[in-house]
């Protein structure tokens, strides 16, 4: 890993995202770090994970344990109880046989065959809040969705938000939840090796 927070570190070896990650000085979300480790040859992603969270109670002294807490969310849900937006549609793919999933960059997503359960996860990091489907459907559908990212200064077309109930028929409602959360009860700057 090079220049990366160790906040990242972490969120990344536990699998959580960003706003699960909670406490610890302001340097852990602002030091960067240069993290050269070996894995060996037949280890798996979940061995390397495991790894990780060594590397970081070794050389971090880093201890955190884990707490549920009510913590704001957002609901994706349909914008009228009626049909969904016009850019999205019951998917007919058959995902044994073809490639389904999500694709693009930023700004731009199209998804074949996926649930909104499914899209839901890709919206969090997005929105930096968890995203809760509560649509009510089980069903898989294709989509294209296309807004301006806040990271493009240059890009044209609606917020992902307005994107979202335009084009798809969806939107966003704040609610609160109780979630899981990894919390740093303490850690240390690692020295150079």
């Amino acid at each position: 890993m090079t220049n990366t927070t160790l906040h990242g570190v972490i969120r990344t070896s536990y699998g959580v995202e960003d706003f699960q990650v909670v406490g610890g000085p302001d340097w852990v979300s602002s030091d960067r770090w240069d993290i050269i480790a070996k894995a060996a040859d037949n280890a798996v992603a979940s061995d390397v994970d495991h790894m990780m969270q060594s590397l970081l109670a070794d050389r971090f002294k880093l201890h955190m344990h884990n707490e549920v807490r009510r913590l704001p969310i957002l609901a994706l849900v349909r914008v009228s109880s009626g049909r969904l937006g016009s850019s999205i549609h019951v998917s007919t793919a058959d995902c044994a046989s073809v490639a389904c999933g999500f694709s693009g960059v930023a700004g731009n997503l199209a998804a074949k065959g996926r649930t909104l359960v499914q899209f839901s996860r890709v919206l969090t990091p997005l929105v930096g809040r968890a995203v809760v489907d509560k649509t009510e459907t089980n069903e898989t559908f294709d989509w294209t969705l296309k807004w301006a990212p806040d990271t493009r200064t240059d890009a044209d077309g609606p917020s992902l938000v307005t994107a979202l109930q335009e084009q798809l028929g969806l939107t966003l409602e704040q609610q609160d939840a109780r979630m899981n959360v990894l919390v740093i009860d303490s850690v240390e700057r690692a020295s150079d090796n």
